[in-house]
């Protein structure tokens, strides 16, 4: 399992609105690059957080530099599949880096990675137990 997700483009009038794997389900035999995985047990608090910002690759340029955090949108909880978790995104079409996505998106190469406040988080071991979903990062 990778730390980058699942992104598509979607088409609904001229908005900018993206599906998003979010929180993929990984297994002990299934890990992120951390180490780590999600499971359907894994606590995300979405009925505290209903709607996110969308942040341009938690708060890096393009070329992965830290700078102030670009938001670039919000986001709300989809659904709960086989595959993990999935928000419906909308980018603001005024942010430059938002277009990004969003071309990168219908090019089937945007990513996504959720993000969560380190004092919030739990493990058990590599399970990541608590995860409240505070934003989604995407980039191109």
């Amino acid at each position: 399992m990778d730390n980058v997700f699942t992104v598509k483009a979607i088409s609904e009038g001229d908005e900018w609105r993206l599906e998003i794997l979010g929180v993929p389900f990984g297994s002990p035999q299934d890990l992120d690059s951390d180490g780590q995985y999600f499971d359907a047990d894994t606590a995300l608090h979405l009925d505290k957080y209903p709607t996110i910002p969308l942040v341009y690759y938690h708060g890096r340029d393009p070329q992965g530099k830290p700078i102030n955090p670009e938001y670039i949108g919000s986001a709300k909880p989809l659904r709960i599949d086989a595959k993990g978790v999935w928000w419906d995104g909308l980018l603001n079409k005024t942010k430059e880096l938002a277009a990004r996505v969003w071309d990168a998106a219908k090019d089937s190469i945007a990513r996504a990675s959720s993000g969560s406040a380190p004092h919030l988080v739990r493990t058990d071991g590599a399970r990541i137990t608590e995860w409240p979903v505070i934003e989604m990062s995407v980039f191109d």
